[in-house]
Order: C-alpha cells, then structure tokens, then sequence
C-alpha cells in the first residue's frame, strides 16, 4: 500500500511531537514548582480537564493543517503543476473518447478529475473508465 499522501506522514509526526513536548514540560512544571501543581488543583480537576485540552489541541492542529493541504493542492493543481493521467472514458457522451486530466481522487464509486483547460471538475463512475495511464 502506497502512501497517497506523504505529507500527512510529517503532519502525523509533528502532532506527537508538539503533543509529547508539551505533557513533558507540563510533567516538568508540576515537579518542580509546587505552587503550580496547588494552583492547577484549585483551578479545575485536572483528571477532567486534559483530555478536553489534549483533544481540542489536537482538532485545532488538524483542521489547521488539512486546510493548509488542501488550499496548498488546490493551488498547485490550478497552476498547472499537475500528474497528468490520460484517461479513456467508455461511454463519454459530451466528452472527447481520451483526455489528459488531473486525478483529484477516487472513491468506490466515483474518480475525480480535474480538467485543467476547461478549468472544471469531472465525476467518472469508475465502470465507465475503459483505462487510465499516467
């Protein structure tokens, strides 16, 4: 299996990163200043509030960088810096019979290309793609 993404390998690995520095610097303050482990015990309950902080820290991290992505993909799609597939569609009713697109993605019913002349988005049901090459 073949990572689509690798940029999301990096994504993942600057997440634990950031994660793991700060429960280590929190570790770190709650043993060496006692005034802030009683202030953290007066303020909430701690046993209630770090999976709260952890998972919105993570949310936050990860909308933020699909978003970076996907307007990052989005732009390098648009520029023309593209995988090119040559596709042949079986039954192509208005469409030429081959064109070169862009793969913007698949599903189990559906590929999504990107036609970078017309500037449009293309829905294939995948039984009619006869081949597609890059």
């Amino acid at each position: 299996m073949a990572v689509v993404e690798p940029i999301s390998i990096v994504v993942f690995f600057a997440a634990v990163s950031i994660t793991g520095l700060i429960w280590w610097l929190e570790f770190r303050m709650r043993k060496k200043y006692p005034g802030y482990q009683r202030w953290l015990k007066k303020k909430s309950d701690i046993k209630f509030t770090d999976p709260i902080y952890f998972f919105a820290s993570v949310s936050v991290f990860a909308v933020l960088a699909v978003q970076f992505l996907a307007v990052y993909n989005a732009a390098e799609i648009k520029s023309g810096n593209i995988d090119a597939y040559r596709i042949r569609i079986s039954d192509p009713g208005e469409l030429a019979a081959e064109q070169t697109l862009a793969l913007l993605g698949t599903t189990t019913r559906f590929s999504l290309f990107y036609d970078n002349e017309k500037a449009e988005v293309l829905v294939v049901p995948v039984e009619k793609i006869s081949f597609m090459i890059k």
